[in-house]
């Protein structure tokens, strides 16, 4: 059973803290619309469509974070993933068994400003394949693959990677090299 809300705690100071965030996902692009801001968007394996709405006031900050505790707990996956800016949209992956992404930001001192980039990719067998997207603009900056012994699920301790349910990294590979 999925919680409609999470209790986060963290120091600050000399005092513990304790934010309660609501858990629930956007299903419009309507946040992404009024920002004017890059973002991911995700079809879930029950055909429902879900947009990035990082730091939506009153909602756990991320919303790749909130999208994993929902598969977590309700068995749903992701099918297909796009990385979109206004009406520039580019595939990341279908019908894969898992998705990964996280955010970088790159600056120097030298710089005019940040790059800001998703890694953003699909789980093959115990492979993350890759590819860093510079933002806005969409343009793949870089092409990696990540090993994903046992199937790596957070980076810097936070969740990176949506498996399917029940999709053994064995299984994946097998199904792969035939």
């Amino acid at each position: 059973m999925i919680q409609d809300t999470v209790e986060h705690v963290y120091i600050q100071g000399q005092e513990i803290k304790k934010i309660t965030y609501k858990t629930g996902l956007c299903y419009t692009s309507e946040w992404l619309d009024q920002h004017d801001i890059p973002g991911w968007q995700v079809e879930l394996n029950t055909g429902q469509m879900v947009y990035e709405d990082d730091h939506r006031p009153g909602f756990v900050p991320s919303a790749w974070e909130r999208l994993c505790y929902h598969c977590e707990h309700t068995g749903d996956y992701i099918k297909n993933m796009w990385i979109r800016f206004r009406d520039h949209v580019e595939c990341v992956g279908s019908d894969e068994d898992g998705f990964f992404l996280y955010k970088e930001i790159r600056a120097n001192p030298g710089w005019d400003k940040e790059v800001f980039l998703y890694i953003a990719g699909v789980l093959e067998g115990e492979t993350i394949r890759c590819k860093k997207w510079k933002l806005p603009e969409i343009l793949v900056d870089e092409v990696e693959d990540r090993e994903a012994p046992g199937g790596i699920t957070q980076v810097l301790g936070l969740p990176a990677l949506i498996r399917k349910p029940n999709v053994s990294t064995e299984v994946s590979q097998r199904v792969r090299n035939e």
